[in-house]
């Protein structure tokens, strides 16, 4: 008999697999996150090497519910991180964060609710995607992220491009999903160094689709 379909090979192996890094009662927890997070950063082809932020202000605005503040930073050599940070008015000494990551989309003004391309207003609107305004509104401060390869990082007007730049990060033994996570750790760093208004202990972090996967690997990789 000739077997020619490799979903029947996985399906065979996953029968038999045992997790690595499952977590069993009586174990050393915190050990136990420190082994999976130290496996986790090498499968994502981190860390990457640390430079100075650099950091410049392009502009401060303020408007009647809060006060934006966009500003670029330097995540890594000749890659740039441009952010908003968006500080509610309510004239407390400092808040909390939250960090808002869009999902698969034309860039981080869809999180800011600011359409800029065709198809953009019925995404923030029926998708309920202008989560930066939606979280100042509830107090916090929120902090939108360009991720890398959507809207000023290599995006199109249609939408992200990551194939290419995926590509090229794994023949280099990184991954998109790891560079993306070190944006946002390098974040948190200049969060943390240069503005006061935010409460650095109280530093949280949210998104969809493509945005919730980051999410969920950068809470996983950051224990801040």
């Amino acid at each position: 008999m000739y077997h020619f379909n490799p979903q029947e090979l996985h399906e065979r192996l996953m029968k038999d697999i045992k997790p690595k890094f499952r977590y069993q009662e009586g174990m050393d927890l915190e050990k136990w996150q420190q082994d999976a997070r130290d496996t986790l950063s090498r499968l994502l082809g981190l860390p990457l090497e640390k430079v100075e932020p650099n950091l410049i202000v392009d502009y401060e605005e303020e408007t009647e519910e809060y006060i934006e503040k966009r500003f670029i930073f330097t995540s890594e050599e000749y890659m740039q991180t441009p952010c908003h940070l968006l500080i509610p008015k309510t004239e407390k000494e400092s808040y909390p964060l939250v960090i808002c990551l869009q999902g698969h989309s034309k860039g981080m003004h869809i999180s800011l609710g600011r359409p800029k391309f065709d198809g953009d207003e019925n995404s923030i609107n029926s998708g309920d995607r202008d989560f930066a305004l939606q979280i100042v509104r509830e107090g916090y401060a929120a902090l939108t992220i360009e991720q890398r390869c959507f809207g000023e990082r290599g995006g199109t007007k249609e939408g992200p491009d990551c194939y290419q730049s995926s590509m090229s990060a794994l023949l280099l033994g990184r991954t998109t999903i790891g560079e993306r996570v070190w944006d946002v750790s390098c974040a948190i760093d200049v969060i943390e160094k240069h503005f006061p208004e935010i409460d650095s202990n109280r530093i949280g972090i949210m998104g969809n689709s493509g945005g919730g996967t980051i999410t969920y690997y950068a809470a996983c990789m950051d224990e801040r």
